[in-house]
């Protein structure tokens, strides 16, 4: 537990941040309505509708690696075969064969042209498809299962499972099996099958925490040469649940094979913080101790959630608690006009975000001039305007970038800042992992009534 007494690239924000001020938190503003049935533009979407779509505004295709001779190194597949504890028995006969596996595995590219988000199992997640899709979704033992149909009579199913370690997943797919026959099958080694994703830009190379790609993941290939038809199958953990995806694409279509890599990867949870578990310990104002949760993350070029444990924490000076990563420190610092508290995460190294409070004798238009003082920021690199009049940003190769968030509470000023050091690469980065943090900062943040 974490209590703070008296004594001690350019960046894009979530709208969440944007938008919500203290006030909007202490009275619980509902989220933005749902998506479902909704057309699929930016400025309606909730923050997860917004992850959405920045992805698939700045990435409009999949990338496939260069061919063999192309590209810097030749891609050598391995014959490892899975750790048979962890896949079904009805799999367990199925070898390694490198040159169906390489065909299967170097899949691409995929023009992403998806325009409609859909929530799934039971609405805590969405997907997002093309208009000309049809989408079923039924329950079924311990799960649901959601059948994507596409125009070029390709059929993906992804079964979402409570319980990751149910015996209903290998029921679910020996039953897929038998009404699937094949005449050839192979093994795609799950390593393998992340490096490619990781080459195509499907996955960023440090976000394998939406998936699990360890003992727990596996991915088969069945073909049917008979019928014309390719299968797939794949599973893993997933947001503490267990995710199988089954395919049916035509054999002699491999540029929609693709699909399948975007579908496994583009399953947002539909709030903008997914918990996965708390703790039993208690804080001080009855919340839970630790928890163990998903904050989203907006990059330039991608979005995606990132599972971090945060810890309870209370700021006795200013009369609120909320959370913080779990190993996070907490510094404060006087400055001239205001009072900062900067949340330091070892992991972020100079980059970090921060809270507090303005001066009473600090007027409102001039909190800005006072931030380019005290961080000796170039003028000119300093927002001019911006849609809304609380938030202004900054960014500079040798300063580095930030955002600084305005909110107004009991006729005083606060802040939330988040500032990027340039010593670090600027683009889908480790640093990213905790930009969600000060959006969670907000949404978990309640005043001491008590407090005047």
């Amino acid at each position: 537990m974490k209590k703070q007494s008296s004594d001690q690239d350019y960046v894009e924000m979530s709208d969440q941040t944007y938008q919500k001020s203290f006030h909007a938190f202490k009275q619980g503003l509902a989220e933005a309505p749902s998506r479902k049935n909704k057309p699929y533009l930016l400025a309606g979407l909730s923050l997860t509708g917004a992850a959405i779509a920045a992805t698939l505004l700045f990435v409009s295709t999949m990338d496939a690696p260069s061919p063999n001779g192309q590209g810097d190194a030749p891609y050598i597949l391995e014959d490892e075969k899975q750790d048979e504890n962890s896949v079904p028995k009805i799999l367990e006969k199925v070898d390694f064969h490198e040159d169906f596996a390489k065909e299967s595995i170097e899949r691409g590219p995929y023009f992403l042209s998806p325009q409609q988000p859909e929530m799934i199992h039971y609405d805590e997640f969405s997907i997002a498809t093309n208009d000309d899709w049809e989408i079923k979704e039924q329950e079924i033992p311990k799960g649901t299962k959601t059948t994507l149909i596409g125009p070029n009579s390709q059929e993906l199913t992804m079964l979402l499972l409570d319980d990751p370690q149910t015996d209903q997943a290998s029921i679910e797919i020996e039953t897929f099996l038998n009404e699937h026959p094949y005449t050839s099958s192979t093994e795609l080694p799950i390593e393998r099958v992340r490096e490619y994703l990781i080459d195509a830009r499907v996955l960023l190379s440090f976000d394998d925490t939406q998936f699990r790609f360890d003992d727990q993941a596996y991915m088969y290939s069945f073909k049917n040469d008979e019928t014309n038809r390719l299968f797939d199958i794949f599973s893993s953990e997933m947001y503490g649940k267990r995710l199988i995806l089954f395919t049916d694409f035509p054999l002699d279509e491999p540029d929609i094979w693709a699909q399948a890599y975007f579908f496994m990867t583009r399953v947002y949870p539909e709030e903008s913080t997914y918990v996965l578990s708390t703790s039993e310990e208690k804080g001080e104002d009855g919340r839970a101790l630790t928890k163990d949760v998903f904050t989203v993350s907006s990059g330039v070029s991608s979005s995606y959630y990132r599972r971090t444990t945060v810890e309870w924490y209370e700021n006795e000076e200013l009369g609120f608690s909320t959370y913080i990563p779990q190993n996070a420190q907490v510094e404060k610092v006087v400055r001239n006009g205001m009072t900062e508290w900067i949340v330091d995460v070892p992991e972020e190294g100079p980059s970090f975000y921060s809270f507090g409070k303005i001066d009473q004798t600090i007027a409102f238009n001039d909190i800005k001039d006072l931030f380019i003082s005290e961080y000796k920021l170039d003028e000119k690199s300093v927002s001019k305007e911006n849609e809304d009049p609380f938030i202004f940003d900054y960014y500079t190769d040798e300063q580095g970038s930030g955002y600084v968030n305005l909110v107004e509470f009991k006729g005083s000023w606060y802040f939330i800042h988040r500032h990027n050091s340039s010593e670090e690469v600027p683009v889908d980065s480790e640093f990213r992992e905790y930009m969600g943090m000060p959006s969670y900062f907000l949404d978990e943040l309640v005043w001491n009534v008590s407090k005047d």
